[in-house]
């Protein structure tokens, strides 16, 4: 794609999570903004950062390589600005100052690391602008889970949880390929439940309370899950119904096969194929804390709610 001459009005986003590094560059102009990028790269900068506590070598290399291959496209179509922000491995990892100075040397940006209850509010925003009703979104990432509630794009509520795909992964389930037994599965279905139920205690549940209430689930989980159904790419998921019977029917076939298999998936990402088992665990979680037999998945997500913020 060509460089965008209005360099002005161009600005971009990179979204540092454990799992998976996102890219967003947008114009704007006339009061209208049109998306002239939006990838994901998986990096797993958190791979090992609960057992160890720090970021691998090998993991912030990578990662460092994502930052500056975007932050360079995101020059190339002129932008103004980029906005770099870190989420939960980056709020937890002992080292995670280090691989910030690793990046502002290889990219001369600096990374924001926002709060749990930041990365919950950007979520919500990123699908609530034009819902005039009672909104409750869902984040599942790599390394936390958010939930948000509002009302016509008023946030009311929003929890975080050090719960995420893959945490869970590497607490239950490597480094086996699979097939799991039900003892695993299990497990990690009930310890995803009461960390949910812990942090989210306290917080208005508002479709248990018989309102009407448009729910929302973004980010790389829910996104996956909604392609499978859907038999196709990343690229056409937007908008489709998952159901809580779809989660549960895609978590028996990920218990069952072995990871080359779920490979295969239609709709699958390959690099995906090890934690969407435990990412569909905390999906279903959610939802039934909330009392939600189905909801809609968007391709928007966090990235989305900080280019709101900066366009």
């Amino acid at each position: 794609m060509k460089p965008c001459r209005d360099s002005g009005a161009v600005k971009a986003v990179i979204d540092v999570g454990t799992n998976s590094v996102k890219f967003l560059a947008a114009l704007r102009r006339g009061g209208t903004s049109s998306e002239l990028a939006d990838e994901v790269k998986i990096t797993r900068l958190g791979e090992g950062l609960s057992k160890e506590g720090a970021f691998r070598a090998a993991a912030m290399e990578r990662t460092a390589s994502a930052i500056e291959g975007f932050a360079r496209r995101a020059l190339s179509y002129g932008a103004a600005e980029i906005a770099v922000v870190g989420t939960q491995a980056m709020r937890t990892a002992a080292n995670a100052g280090e691989f910030k100075r690793m990046a502002r040397k290889r990219c001369g940006i600096d990374i924001r690391v926002i709060s749990g209850d930041e990365e919950a509010e950007f979520s919500f925003r990123a699908v609530s602008k034009d819902i005039s009703q009672n909104t409750l979104v869902f984040d599942v990432g790599g390394g936390s889970s958010e939930a948000a509630f509002g009302l016509g794009g008023s946030l009311l509520w929003r929890r975080s949880v050090p719960v995420g795909a893959l945490v869970l992964y590497e607490k239950f389930f490597a480094p086996s390929p699979g097939p799991y037994g039900t003892d695993v599965l299990g497990a990690c279905r009930a310890f995803a439940a009461s960390e949910i139920e812990t942090y989210m205690a306290g917080a208005a549940m508002p479709c248990k309370a018989g309102k009407e209430c448009a729910c929302v689930g973004v980010g790389g989980t829910f996104v996956t899950l909604a392609s499978v159904h859907a038999g196709a790419s990343r690229e056409r998921e937007a908008g489709v119904p998952l159901t809580r019977d779809e989660v549960v029917r895609q978590t028996a076939l990920y218990v069952s096969t072995d990871r080359e298999s779920r490979k295969k998936i239609p709709g699958l990402e390959p690099e995906r194929a090890d934690i969407i088992l435990p990412g569909a665990c905390v999906a279903a979680a959610l939802m039934d804390l909330f009392g939600l037999d189905r909801l809609t998945v968007s391709a928007r997500g966090l990235r989305h709610g900080v280019m709101d913020s900066i366009l």
